[in-house]
C-alpha cells in the first residue's frame, strides 16, 4: 500500500471543497468507497474519489429530473 494512493476523509474533503461530514455521509450512502484500518482510521483510494464524481451532461440531470 502506497500512502499516496490513500487519502483521509479530511484530505478528500479539502480536495473536493466539501466538509468532512459530507464525505462521511457519501461513505454511509455508498456513494464513495472507503476502507477502515482499525477502529478509527478510515482511508479512501484516490481512484475511488475520481470515480465518485459523475459528469453532468444535461440540465435535467443537474435538476435531478
Amino acid at each position: 500500500m502506497q500512502t499516496a494512493d490513500w487519502l483521509s476523509v479530511n484530505e478528500v474533503a479539502t480536495d473536493l471543497g466539501m466538509k468532512p461530514a459530507t464525505i462521511r455521509q457519501m461513505i454511509i450512502r455508498g456513494d464513495l468507497k472507503a476502507t477502515r484500518f482499525g477502529p478509527k482510521l478510515i482511508r479512501i483510494k484516490r481512484s475511488d474519489v475520481d470515480k465518485a464524481g459523475t459528469p453532468v451532461t444535461r440540465v435535467a440531470e443537474l435538476l435531478g429530473a
